[in-house]
C-alpha cells in the first residue's frame, strides 16, 4: 500500500476519520520512511461551517508540521453545468483537486464506511462485485483505515484529546447513505455487535474469489472480444453459460466505459437479451450509453437525441 520514499497526501476534511488518519501517518512517518502531506477541498456548499472546517485543517496541519494544500471549488455551479447530483459533483471536484497534488492519496474510509457501501450496493441491485466493498488500493488511491471501526477512531481521538469537525449534512437521513449509517447499521449491531467486522471479513473473501474469477474470465476475451476489445462477439458469448454471458458483458463495459456508473444487474440482463435473435436491436443503459446488436457483434453506439 505504501512504500519507502513515498509521498502520501491525506485527504483531510477535518472530520474524525481524516484527522485520525493524518495523526497515524504522521506518527509513522519516520518508521515507514515516507513523506506525509495533506490536502483540503472546500466545496462551497455549507457556508460558514465549511469555511470553519477549512480553517480547522489549516491550524491542525500547522500544529503537526504537515504541508497542506487547500483548494476551494464551486459545487453548485458544477451541478448546474453537468446535471449531476450534489454528492456526485462534490466527489468529482474533490478527487480532481486531490490528484492535482501529484502524490498517492490516502482516503480515510473505515470499516463502517465499507459496510455502508456494501449495503447501499445491495439495495441498488448490484451483482457480486458491489458486495465486495471498497478496495484498499485502487490506482493512486489508498485506504489505510479499512481495518478500523468508527468507534475505534473516535476513541483514539478522545484519548489524544484531539477535537475534530462534524459535517451537519451527515445527519440528514433523507440521504440514503446517512439513513444506512444512522438507522440500518445500528440495528445490525443490535443483532450482532460485530456485524461491521463480519461484513468486512466477507468482503475480503469475496475479493479473493473475484480475483480468481477475473483471471479465468480474461482467458475468454480472445474468444469473445474483437481484437481491439471494442466489440463483443455475439455467437461465442451466447455459447457460454448464462452467468458467464453476463460477466462477459460486464467486463466488456468496464473495458470500454471505465467511468460508467449506475449500471445494475437489471441493465446487464437487458443487454444479454439481445445477444441472440435479430440484429439492429438497441438497449439503452444509464448515462446516455446504448448497445446495438449487429450481425456478428454487440457494440457501444452513441444514443440518438430524443425528439421534443
Amino acid at each position: 500500500m505504501i512504500s519507502e520514499g513515498d509521498t502520501v497526501t491525506v485527504a483531510l476534511s477535518g472530520g474524525a476519520d481524516s484527522v485520525c488518519l493524518l495523526f497515524l501517518l504522521k506518527e509513522s512517518e519516520e518508521e515507514l520512511k515516507i513523506n506525509v502531506r495533506a490536502a483540503h477541498v472546500e466545496h462551497g456548499i455549507r457556508g460558514e461551517e465549511s469555511i470553519g472546517d477549512m480553517e480547522f485543517c489549516k491550524e491542525l496541519c500547522e500544529k503537526l508540521g504537515v504541508p497542506l494544500s487547500v483548494k476551494q471549488v464551486d459545487v453548485p455551479t458544477y451541478v448546474k453545468e453537468t446535471g449531476k447530483s450534489t454528492e456526485e459533483a462534490a466527489r468529482d471536484l474533490r478527487y480532481e483537486a486531490l490528484r492535482e497534488t501529484g502524490y498517492r492519496i490516502a482516503l480515510a474510509h473505515h470499516a463502517d464506511d465499507n459496510a455502508e457501501t456494501m449495503l447501499f450496493q445491495l439495495i441498488r441491485g448490484t451483482a457480486y462485485r458491489g458486495l465486495s466493498g471498497m478496495d484498499p488500493v485502487r490506482g493512486d488511491l489508498i485506504r489505510p483505515l479499512l481495518f478500523a471501526t468508527r468507534e475505534e477512531i473516535e476513541a483514539y481521538l478522545k484519548e489524544k484529546e484531539q477535537p475534530y469537525c462534524t459535517d451537519s449534512t451527515n445527519a440528514d437521513t433523507e440521504l440514503s447513505r446517512n439513513k444506512i449509517r444512522h438507522e440500518v447499521i445500528p440495528l445490525l449491531k443490535e443483532i450482532n455487535e460485530r456485524a461491521v467486522e463480519h461484513m468486512g471479513h466477507s468482503a475480503e473473501i469475496l475479493k479473493e474469489l473475484i480475483k480468481e474469477h477475473d483471471y479465468r474470465l480474461k482467458n475468454l476475451e480472445e474468444t469473445c472480444f474483437s481484437e481491439d476489445k471494442t466489440k463483443l462477439l455475439r455467437k461465442p458469448t451466447a455459447a457460454q453459460p448464462d452467468f458467464i454471458q453476463r460477466e462477459l458483458i460486464s467486463l466488456y463495459l468496464r473495458e470500454n466505459l471505465p467511468h460508467l456508473k449506475d449500471v445494475s444487474d437489471v441493465h446487464i440482463r437487458a443487454v444479454q437479451g439481445i445477444l441472440t435473435g435479430p440484429s439492429n436491436r438497441v438497449i439503452e443503459i444509464p448515462h446516455k450509453v446504448a448497445l446495438r446488436a449487429e450481425k456478428e457483434w454487440l457494440c457501444i453506439v452513441p444514443q440518438k437525441p430524443k425528439k421534443i
